[in-house]
């Protein structure tokens, strides 16, 4: 979300709960919920579960929704859903088989174009989809939800 806001997380309050998967020596929580606060007011709600029910037809459920004064986003790709693009008093379909024009050199994926940009910035001196930085700043997010989870209160994402 970070990425897509182009902002800086500030402040999380997240619950947890665990149970089942320490009964199996597992030693994680079952499921996050973490509502995240950035700079330019932006508020990004979290879900994270590692216990699905026996019926969900596949090991992962991703949706994503984004929802603003101008437009939404609405993702649903682990049920073959599709992308919807709402925006300018319209509605588009995203492409969800991820063949997209993603640069000047190539047609590919996400982790396709991830791995892509890495190998351009080594040989072309591009810039990588993700810094050092970035990956410090998940961390910092990551770390402030399992805070807030243990701790029951918002925690201010420390820098």
């Amino acid at each position: 979300m970070r990425f897509l806001l182009d902002d800086t997380a500030q402040r999380v309050y997240a619950v947890a709960c665990d149970g089942i998967l320490n009964a199996r020596d597992v030693d994680t929580y079952d499921f996050h919920v973490a509502i995240v606060e950035f700079t330019r007011g932006a508020v990004v709600t979290i879900e994270n579960a590692w216990i699905l029910p026996r019926s969900q037809p596949m090991v992962y459920d991703f949706k994503l929704e984004l929802l603003g004064s101008e437009g939404a986003i609405y993702a649903n790709p682990s049920h073959l859903g599709a992308l919807e693009i709402h925006a300018g008093g319209q509605m588009r379909y995203g492409d969800v088989l991820g063949i997209t024009p993603t640069s000047d050199l190539r047609t590919g994926g996400f982790v396709l174009e991830a791995i892509a940009r890495f190998v351009d910035a080594l040989l072309y001196d591009r810039p990588v989809l993700a810094t050092g930085e970035d990956g410090l700043e998940a961390v910092r997010i990551v770390s402030a939800i399992e805070e807030s989870a243990r701790l029951g209160r918002p925690v201010e994402i420390q820098r």
